[in-house]
């Protein structure tokens, strides 16, 4: 089995007809560091754009149109010690009728410890001082 090391450049926020970044056969395994949702790596440089720049596309040679991709995620792995989440939710998410004027959304900061498997709040207050919660990574945008 092919294993490859993407380092991609070009990020979209769109699927579509991208020309392809990477060309791999059927069965290769594929290593890429991605972007957070505003566009950072993991080195805290921006070479995407929000939201939600995506790596690839990644073309498997002999693939057609309307052909059926297995595409296994083996592993999501944290690249930082730190993190952020918007305190409330996006307006896009909610029926604009069922909340008619959000709070000013407000950016939280968290240190992930990546050994432990958990998250705490950079600034807790002091009855949270203790806390944290276990990460659990997600993909976020994903197509073929």
């Amino acid at each position: 089995m092919t294993q490859i090391r993407f380092e991609p450049v070009d990020f979209h926020n769109t699927i579509g007809s991208h020309p392809p970044a990477l060309k791999v056969r059927d069965r290769a395994t594929v290593s890429v560091r991605t972007l957070d949702a505003h566009g950072f790596d993991y080195l805290g440089n921006k070479p995407g754009d929000r939201p939600n720049p995506m790596s690839g596309p990644i073309f498997v040679e002999g693939a057609m149109p309307g052909d059926v991709l297995h595409v296994t995620i083996h592993a999501i792995e944290m690249t930082r010690a730190s993190g952020w989440t918007f305190q409330t939710l996006a307006p896009n998410v909610v029926d604009p009728d069922a909340v008619p004027r959000f709070p000013p959304r407000e950016k939280t900061q968290w240190v992930i410890d990546n050994a432990a498997g958990h998250a705490r709040l950079a600034e807790p207050p002091a009855s949270l001082k203790d806390w944290s919660v276990p990460i659990e990574p997600m993909i976020g945008c994903f197509g073929v």
